[in-house]
């Protein structure tokens, strides 16, 4: 039972210290925004549909109501998701997510956005004001990449990743100090699971 109870102490301690590396590289990394490889759209280029699937993105992030159909439309259902704390490979992963907003959130609220068009990506520019249920009102600077499948005339999103104050996400590539961005990967991995496995009303 000692070398069971060490072990579980250890691996806790492990996995507080990568989380605790990964507020730290959230607050010290330097801002990274990236651009496809494919030249930008000009405002020309730009199909009209993809109004509808930013508009649903931010809807979303806002706590805004978004039709079943809707979130169907936009998101491909084998959907891969993934920020500093989680990841899916689900459309339903990020539909689980979203309904711990209320939850958690007082109010969200879109302040600014930014969009950069590419043939097959958006990468969005946002600040979003989160107000906790208990807390003062933050507003974060972040980014978020979709990669886009298209069907005809109409687009999907394949993956959607964002980063936090436009910080890179801990990886084994860019990462290799105590094996913290591989390890963050695997938590990311793992909390994903745990959070997909939950099913919660939809608000």
């Amino acid at each position: 039972m000692g070398i069971i109870k060490r072990a579980v102490q250890v691996t806790f301690i492990y996995y507080a210290s990568i989380q605790g590396y990964l507020v730290y590289h959230l607050k010290t990394s330097p801002k990274v925004l990236r651009n496809d490889p494919s030249p930008p759209l000009s405002s020309e280029q730009i199909p009209d549909s993809r109004r509808e699937l930013i508009e649903t993105v931010m809807s979303i992030w806002s706590m805004k109501q978004v039709s079943s159909e809707m979130k169907e439309k936009v998101f491909a259902q084998n959907l891969i998701v993934e920020d500093p704390f989680i990841e899916f490979n689900t459309r339903q992963g990020l539909l689980n997510s979203i309904s711990l907003f209320p939850y958690i959130l007082k109010s969200s609220e879109t302040v600014s956005v930014y969009e950069r068009h590419y043939e097959n990506a958006v990468r969005v520019e946002y600040e979003q004001k989160w107000t906790p249920k208990f807390g003062s009102p933050t507003v974060l600077a972040s980014v978020i990449y979709l990669t886009l499948k298209k069907e005809g005339d109409c687009e999907t999103i394949v993956r959607l990743e964002e980063e936090l104050l436009a910080k890179p996400l801990l990886t084994a590539d860019n990462t290799g100090f105590m094996f913290a961005g591989y390890m963050a990967s695997v938590f990311r991995k793992l909390h994903g699971k745990i959070l997909g496995s939950i099913n919660l009303p939809s608000h």
